[in-house]
């Protein structure tokens, strides 16, 4: 018999329970249920393991009698605590008794499971524990928050507004039963950019009514430039600030310095244009002008010492990104020396350059100060300890590698953090559950001003204004509040919504919403996906946080963050002609022509099915990435080539689309050659994996 380790409900130190009467118990649960039940579908979620092989979802269903399904099961040798969601069987009894130890089980599934498998010993309640599973949820109602009446009214006035016909709108608003949506109404008509000019009265009494709707800043700033001279101003907006958070950073917070020398305004103005200008230079330009701009007697005298030595080490990593090495040990070392803690990048860059010259005991040194820093991120000090090991290993020293990768791979949501869980052949952990949108949660949102707007426009349809007023509930440490926004963002299929609360919550265990963190968008393209979900959804991610309206300064837009004279060339006429900037943020135009030029890239000869080269390809374009193929050696190292991309903002987005994508793929329980290619430091390349059915982990659609 196999034995399981299993720790609190998740797998971590041994802890030996027989498998056989898990399945037992399980087997008779799915009879109680018939063949092709929730509990079938949902055995493979809920766990933190997704690597393992989960149980098909059919498993059950070609069997009717007890013993041939426990037969069915057992005969799988691949079925481990793993892929067991236990939890959901705890849900779905609905005769709850404790008994013979922790397990949550009727007596009755208990007396079943024991007659299928033959009355044999199947297992020792004792053992196992099972307290971390969640007791039974109550069924959760659909969103009502207005009668369907009104519900129906809100969609067509909406609709009719939009088109400008006021008249049909007006006739409408009329027979409302319930105004909780007006306040969004009247802007819609107040703001219409062609249709409805408002005037200074009405957008005053609107500001008077509604200054706590997401769009008052704009309405206030409209009102100012209509009031007559004389008028008192209007009502401020008190929309409050958007919730932000650090789960995903693994409750890292940047700190930055701040120098305490006394300077004017115009000082601090200089010292800032200064700094950027040098920044610029180094990145962009040429170190050897930045660093002649910061020696200079006036410059000097205007920074203090620490901003010089921040100054130094920029200067110093852009001598390495121009493979002058050796200068970059000798600049970055010289800021390294100064030991102030926000200059951890000067040993990244040391050590990167010690690593290139072959000196690898003190590229060990410097990434390990980097691992070992407090003042940089979990994505940095993961680097870190994941090139400290590289280093270790090329000196022959595995003891030292094997302790550095183990540090790495406490941030699994990180890119060197799971390539780590790779190397070490660990499962990386991650917790495919999120609350259940019950009966109790939906009161607490519909008891918040705010949340029982957000309801309401859900209701109606409205999905991106109900995101705009759920974003800015501040639940100010409220368990019941959190739990709601997660649970309606899972339920509501509202990804961006996902994506920020789960940045900003964690479960009361202090693990991560990773459903929330990686949720899964509800749309689809007309065609279908021509690329494999996990990646589009990787990039996705990445560009727009899953944000339909999300634009750039530089005119990017959409989910995808598509140009517009990309979308053009990728475009037909009959889906997009240039002439409208609007249709990419249509979110299956977007999606559309965003996975076309990704499989427009992976046609090319420069790109190929290479994913480095792709992300890289997308972020900086073809162009940018052909110049740096030919200054550095892409084949010897693909993870060394990455950190030589010149551009902070590319190397950030290579790493952090190619982790979204490979924990897509472990969402979707699928494979991930990539990871393991890139692990063994070969390259990462594109496989499509996506069949007609792809079973997802926890609460996600299909």
């Amino acid at each position: 018999m196999r034995q399981l380790a299993i720790r609190g409900g998740r797998l971590g130190k041994r802890r030996s329970v027989i498998a056989s009467g898990v399945f037992a118990v399980l087997a008779a649960s799915l009879i109680a249920e018939g063949p092709h039940s929730a509990v079938a579908d949902e055995l493979s979620s809920g766990m933190p393991i997704p690597q393992q092989k989960p149980i098909s979802a059919n498993a059950t269903a070609d069997s009717s009698s007890a013993p041939a399904q426990v037969a069915n099961i057992e005969q799988r040798p691949f079925f481990t605590m793993a892929s067991l969601n236990l939890r959901t069987l705890a849900e779905r009894v609905s005769d709850i008794d404790l008994f013979d130890g922790d397990l949550p089980l009727s007596r009755e599934a208990f007396d079943a499971a024991q007659a299928a498998s033959g009355n044999r010993p199947a297992f020792s309640l004792a053992t196992l524990n099972l307290r971390t599973f969640a007791p039974p949820e109550r069924e959760v109602a659909p969103i009502h928050v207005i009668s369907d009446a009104d519900a129906k009214r809100y969609r067509l006035i909406f609709d009719l507004q939009a088109g400008g016909d006021w008249d049909a709108a007006d006739a409408l608003i009329s027979q409302l039963g319930d105004d909780i949506l007006m306040g969004h109404v009247l802007y819609q008509r107040y703001m219409h950019p062609t249709a409805y000019r408002s005037s200074y009265p009405e957008l005053r009494d609107w500001l008077a009514d509604y200054a706590d709707h997401p769009g008052a800043t704009n309405v206030r700033t409209l009102a100012m430039k209509r009031k007559p001279a004389g008028e008192a101003a209007p009502a401020r907006a008190r929309t409050g600030r958007l919730v932000t958070g650090a789960v995903e950073s693994y409750g890292f917070v940047p700190r930055r310095y701040r120098s305490d020398r006394e300077r004017t305004r115009e000082q601090r103005r200089a010292v800032t244009r200064l700094m950027r200008t040098i920044s610029d230079k180094a990145e962009r330009g040429s170190p050897a002008d930045a660093w002649a701009i910061l020696n200079q007697p006036a410059n000097r005298n205007l920074l203090d010492k620490n901003e010089f030595n921040l100054m130094r080490a920029e200067v110093a990593q852009g001598y390495f990104h121009r493979r002058k090495y050796e200068r970059a040990v000798e600049l970055a070392s010289a800021s390294a020396k100064s030991n102030l803690s926000y200059l951890d990048h000067a040993d990244w860059t040391v050590g990167l350059a010690h690593w290139k010259l072959g000196n690898y005991e003190q590229a060990a040194n410097h990434f390990g100060k980097v691992a070992s820093s407090n003042n940089v991120s979990p994505w940095k000090r993961s680097a870190g300890a994941f090139w400290a090991a590289r280093s270790h290993r090329e000196l022959g020293e595995n003891r030292e590698a094997s302790q550095w990768l183990e540090r790495a791979a406490k941030y699994p949501g990180t890119f060197y953090g799971l390539i780590s869980t790779q190397v070490l052949d660990e499962p990386a952990r991650f917790h495919w559950r999120t609350p259940r949108l019950n009966r109790d949660r939906l009161a607490v949102l519909q008891d918040h001003s705010v949340g029982a707007r957000g309801l309401a426009l859900i209701q109606v349809g409205q999905r991106e204004l109900a995101v705009e007023e759920l974003r800015r509930i501040n639940p100010r440490r409220d368990r019941d509040l959190e739990e709601a926004l997660v649970a309606i963002a899972e339920d509501a299929g509202l990804p961006d919504l996902a994506v920020r609360a789960g940045s900003r919550f964690r479960p009361e265990e202090g693990e991560r919403y990773d459903t929330a963190l990686y949720p899964i968008p509800p749309w689809s393209p007309d065609t279908g996906f021509q690329v494999d979900r996990a990646l589009v959804f990787g990039f996705m991610r990445q560009e727009s946080r899953f944000d339909p309206g999300a634009q750039s300064g530089v005119g990017a837009s959409g989910l995808m963050q598509l140009m517009p004279r990309t979308a053009k060339y990728m475009g037909d006429t009959a889906l997009y002609d240039g002439s409208d900037r609007k249709q990419l943020f249509d979110p299956l135009v977007n999606i559309e022509l965003g996975q076309r030029y990704l499989a427009y890239l992976m046609e090319s000869r420069l790109v190929g099915e290479d994913l480095l080269l792709l992300a890289a390809a997308y972020n900086a374009g073809p162009g940018n990435l052909q110049h740096w193929r030919r200054r550095v050696d892409y084949r010897e190292d693909p993870l060394f080539f990455i950190e030589s991309i010149p551009i902070k903002e590319t190397r950030d987005f290579v790493e952090r689309v190619l982790t979204n994508f490979w924990i897509y793929r472990m969402r979707f329980n699928q494979p991930v050659p990539s990871l393991e290619a890139i692990a063994q430091g070969d390259r990462p390349l594109y496989v499509r994996l996506d069949t007609k059915h792809i079973q997802v982990a926890a609460h996600g659609r299909n």
